[in-house]
């Protein structure tokens, strides 16, 4: 009896080893390192977040509000968030920030359902915004499967998300992010690569001729959930709205 109990124990511990080291390794190997930065934070320290997409991240200096306001702020934003990703971002500060305002971008109701309607290729460039980077967690878990039910794809189309070494195992270990964390000095802040920041107009992607336009069914869905989750948090949130997107 105790031999079997002694080899169930090496299994399980067996098991917990294999999968902390492909979770490390995923994380040294990863190509989309956008949110390192935000878990290099100490816990505790920022007063403000900016939630959302690359429509913050290149117009939001936090540097900036430091040296003028003396506010301590984050971007916490990817190229691009989906509808149900912000909700999951919101879970995600709150694991280890406690900041007074969180500065909601919402963008994604405005043109993700754009970003899902384009080709396989890029629309994979998409998803692999709103996973990438973010550190193995439940709520990674149930978000991968919430996009791929968003996007009506088989378990064969998606699985490697859950584990995305399975895309990177071929890149260059970066031993310091052995934790998904790095410094980041312009705290999130960056300026988009491709075609210098220039700014487009949004119009072919949605109706801005100055009438209310109402979300639709899976868009208000997806706004109520972010609230109930805000709420349940006890964030004090505020929406941001930018009418430029920067590509």
């Amino acid at each position: 009896m105790k031999k079997k109990i002694k080899e169930f124990l090496t299994v399980i511990v067996g098991v917990i080893i294999l999968y902390v080291s492909i979770i490390c390794s995923t994380y040294m190997l990863r190509g989309y390192t956008v949110l390192c930065g935000f878990y290099a934070l100490e816990k505790k320290s920022v007063d403000v977040v900016f939630v959302g997409t690359s429509v913050t991240f290149s117009a939001f200096m936090p540097m900036e509000a430091w040296k003028e306001y003396g506010i301590v702020a984050y971007d916490y934003c990817t190229n691009v968030q989906f509808e149900n990703s912000l909700r999951y971002s919101l879970v995600d500060i709150q694991r280890t920030q406690k900041p007074k305002v969180i500065m909601l971008d919402i963008a994604p109701f405005l043109y993700e359902h754009y970003a899902r309607g384009i080709v396989d290729k890029d629309r994979e460039l998409c998803i692999k915004y709103n996973l990438d980077s973010r550190k193995y967690s439940l709520d990674r878990f149930l978000l991968v499967n919430e996009i791929n039910k968003d996007i009506n794809g088989s378990f064969s189309d998606y699985w490697y998300y859950f584990f995305d070494i399975t895309r990177y195992h071929s890149n260059k270990i970066t031993a310091k992010r052995i934790n998904n964390s790095e410094k980041d000095l312009l705290r999130g802040y960056r300026w988009l690569s491709h075609n210098g920041g220039a700014v487009v107009s949004l119009d072919n992607i949605f109706n801005d001729d100055g009438h209310i336009v109402k979300l639709n069914e899976r868009e208000q869905y997806y706004f109520e959930k972010l609230i109930e989750t805000a709420k349940k948090n006890r964030f004090s949130s505020d929406f941001l709205l930018r009418s430029y997107l920067f590509l």
